[in-house]
């Protein structure tokens, strides 16, 4: 009988080891190593939804704001992809929409196209999107980005845009800083990638 519940002893502890020793980085976004799929999860996991409100008159996610949040999503992403271990297959390329990032409190309200979300959306995620001034009169529809670059001081190259006006004519938006002087209405961008991270070698 003691026999008995000595074996019983011994096989529950071996279960209990075994299952201990089991590697957690399958199945699980935060452990390192990962592919895009596992680094993507981990992405939306850690940073959510942005709840923002609008403010301003026409209504306005506030640019800084979403610069910030675009930024630190990027900065994140080549921290995960450098922490990859070398023998890990190359990862595809990640892209994230707008909606997958922010929660507006309405959705009558514009996005800022700043130098920021300029150089960090996909040129193809913006064709054929209408184009706002700050006082949220349609100016014309987006044609194409462009970069502007400074040697000075210190060094720096800028994002800009071009959109055709309905008159048929290009106008640049450069070289000004573009903060929020030129908007787009939430509804036509919610579902349009905002974020291109490029693939991991």
């Amino acid at each position: 009988m003691h026999r008995v519940r000595w074996v019983c002893v011994l096989a529950f502890a071996a279960a209990v080891a075994g299952a201990v020793a089991l590697p957690q980085t399958a199945g699980n976004p935060s452990a390192p190593g990962g592919g895009a799929a596992d680094i993507r999860t981990q992405l939306l996991q850690e940073f959510g939804r942005l709840k923002i409100k609008a403010k301003g008159k026409p209504k306005t996610l506030p640019f800084d704001a979403v610069d910030k949040r675009l930024q630190a999503l990027a900065t994140r992403h080549a921290e995960l992809a450098a922490a990859r271990p070398a023998a890990d297959p190359a990862a595809a390329p990640i892209q994230l929409t707008f909606t997958e990032l922010f929660a507006p409190n309405r959705d009558d309200c514009f996005v800022a196209l700043s130098n920021t979300v300029i150089r960090l959306m996909p040129e193809n995620a913006l064709t054929d999107l209408t184009i706002y001034a700050s006082d949220a009169r349609p100016v014309g529809t987006f044609s194409n980005t462009y970069t502007y670059s400074r040697a000075a001081a210190s060094s720096y190259t800028l994002h800009f845009f071009q959109y055709r006006t309905p008159d048929g004519r290009l106008s640049k938006t450069g070289p000004d800083l573009l903060l929020d002087r030129f908007r787009a209405r939430w509804t036509d961008v919610r579902d349009r990638v905002c974020l291109s991270l490029p693939a991991t070698e």
